[in-house]
This record gives structure tokens, sequence and C-alpha cells, in this order.
């Protein structure tokens, strides 16, 4: 919805009384920067999340290789 020069998000939900009876309407609006800002906040997240789970991927290689030299008794190479 477009007010006065400003872009707005309008949402209506129903408010029920019964399964069928419509008691009411609760109206959102919200500026579409507000949206916008949400929206890139969530992408930071996700960017964020996919970083965490590359470190961890790669701990745990090294976790592996670890355990690995432990198993055949390589002392050397896994302090290295």
């Amino acid at each position: 919805m477009l007010i006065s020069n400003s872009i707005y998000i309008v949402d209506i939900s129903p408010i029920l009384a019964e399964e069928t009876e419509i008691s009411g309407i609760v109206l959102t609006i919200r500026p579409f920067s507000e949206v916008e800002d949400l929206a890139n906040e969530l992408i930071e997240i996700r960017q964020h999340a996919n970083h965490i789970r590359a470190q961890t991927h790669e701990y745990l290689n090294k976790l592996n290789t670890l355990n690995g030299f432990l198993l055949l008794e390589r002392y050397e190479e896994a302090k290295a």
C-alpha cells in the first residue's frame, strides 16, 4: 500500500471466536523498509551460520586425522 509516498506492508488476520465465526480482525501495517531490514538481517544470520558450519567441518576433519594417527600409534605425526 502506498501512503504519502511511502510503501507499507499490510496484513489482515481474522480473530475466530469459534471455528467459523469471526469476532474481529487484526490489522498490521509495517513500513516496507522495516521488512527489508529484517530480510537483510536474516541473510546475514544465514551467512554466519554457513561460516560456522564450514568451520565445524574443518575442525572435525582435523580431529578425525588426529584420531587416526593416535589409533595407528603415529604419535609424532599426531603432535605435528
